[in-house]
């Protein structure tokens, strides 16, 4: 081999080259020693661009150390350690289908929470036919703007319910509908079209009929 192509002894990531084996194809395969004491097979071109940093290791690391996963409080099958596993798993693994909507905006996990028994002390049990809910739904998974909420008290907090004020009263969409005793969707409609001021006036006036 040339001698401008020698990388025996270069590091990169946890990978170390060792010596130069075959070529195959166009790829020509280096023997590469990881941190970690295990050797792989790679070319120059897939570890210089971080297509291989190690072997396997690396990643297998990564995910023990996001997810924390060790379980000794024999609870893993329980409906606290489930919602507390999702909680963890929305703000901080991309890979999640709703990371997008918690982590991707910023939204986090408070430095007690990110183990379980530090949540299961805060939170305790969760009731039959609730979830993990957050008070305010723009802001962290912590003990000041979380509880346990039924699917209904969720619906009505969901970021995507409008909150209107009226006569110095705050309510979402949902609870003003309730309230005034008319159809969610028709109030929502109202609103839409009307304009929230109308929206309640013909509403008002529906129900007195």
């Amino acid at each position: 081999m040339p001698k401008a192509m020698d990388m025996t002894g270069q590091k990169f990531e946890r990978l170390t080259f060792i010596k130069f084996l075959e070529k195959r194809g166009k790829n020509r395969f280096w023997l590469l020693s990881c941190e970690c004491g295990n050797t792989v097979e790679s070319t120059v071109g897939r570890v210089k661009g971080g297509n291989t940093k190690s072997c396997g290791c690396a990643q297998k690391d990564a995910i023990r150390k996001t997810q924390k996963l060790t379980v000794t409080h024999n609870m893993s099958t329980s409906r606290e350690y489930i919602s507390w596993k999702s909680m963890i798993a929305r703000c901080y693994n991309v890979n999640d289908p709703f990371y997008a909507t918690y982590g991707g905006r910023g939204i986090t996990v408070c430095d007690k929470w990110k183990k379980f028994d530090g949540f299961y002390a805060c939170m305790g049990e969760r009731p039959m036919g609730f979830s993990l809910d957050r008070i305010n739904s723009d802001g962290n998974y912590e003990p000041s703007n979380c509880r346990w909420s039924s699917n209904k008290d969720q619906a009505n907090n969901r970021r995507s319910n409008r909150k209107i004020k009226f006569e110095g009263v705050e309510r979402n969409i949902c609870e003003w509908a309730d309230f005034l005793g008319v159809p969610r969707v028709t109030f929502r409609e109202r609103v839409n079209a009307w304009g929230e001021a109308e929206a309640f006036r013909a509403s008002s006036l529906e129900v007195r009929k």
